[in-house]
């Protein structure tokens, strides 16, 4: 299966959207990570925060609901962009995850693609990538964000003998463990997403 690739339409050190042009592709979801093409030297890591499609208000009706192909075909032919932000989590250099803010946006008109499972896992092993998510500006509940992450994050490691799932529900416990309404709105999102 040929991974669907967006392009940077807009960037900063903190954020960056992708623009695909006609429909969202199945392998990008939110929570996801995503990198950029290779720049300077440099991959950008994103998570995937918002996915907006744009002006279409049949095309939104129809990503809540479940439809049948004939009708997902014809969205597929639609002409429109879905614009994809995501929250800069981090970097690859050299073959080296960083995870923190990279020295320099990504590129306009970079391509990206979701980090294969072997690599998501690789850098969610050390969750304090989670940091920029926790105080970012975000336009999503945060707890919605997080429970979409653990998701994906529990279906990489399905069969692994992996931690990550427990690490970053310890680092989410340590950081909230003085905001209480907060942690328990990261655990009702948890819940509700069959944790």
């Amino acid at each position: 299966m040929s991974r669907a690739k967006g392009r940077v339409a807009a960037s900063t050190i903190l954020d960056f959207t992708l623009s695909y042009p006609v429909t969202l592709p199945p392998d990008i979801s939110l929570g996801g990570i995503l990198r950029t093409a290779e720049s300077n030297g440099r991959s950008v890591l994103g998570m995937v925060e918002n996915i907006n499609i744009g002006a279409d208000p049949f095309a939104a009706r129809m990503l809540a609901r479940d439809v049948p192909d004939a009708v997902l075909a014809d969205l597929q032919q639609r002409q429109g962009n879905v614009l994809v932000r995501c929250l800069v989590i981090g970097y690859e250099q050299d073959g080296v995850y960083y995870r923190v803010v990279s020295p320099q946006p990504p590129a306009m008109g970079t391509k990206a693609e979701p980090l294969e499972s072997e690599m998501f896992l690789d850098f969610c092993k050390e969750p304090h990538y989670l940091t920029a998510v926790f105080g970012a500006t975000l336009t999503i509940p945060l707890a919605q964000l997080i429970a979409a992450h653990c998701l994906i994050v529990q279906s990489a490691q399905d069969g692994a003998d992996s931690t990550v799932l427990l690490d970053i529900m310890s680092l989410v416990g340590e950081t909230f463990k003085r905001q209480p309404e907060t942690f328990a709105a990261i655990e009702n999102a948890l819940v509700a997403a069959g944790f």
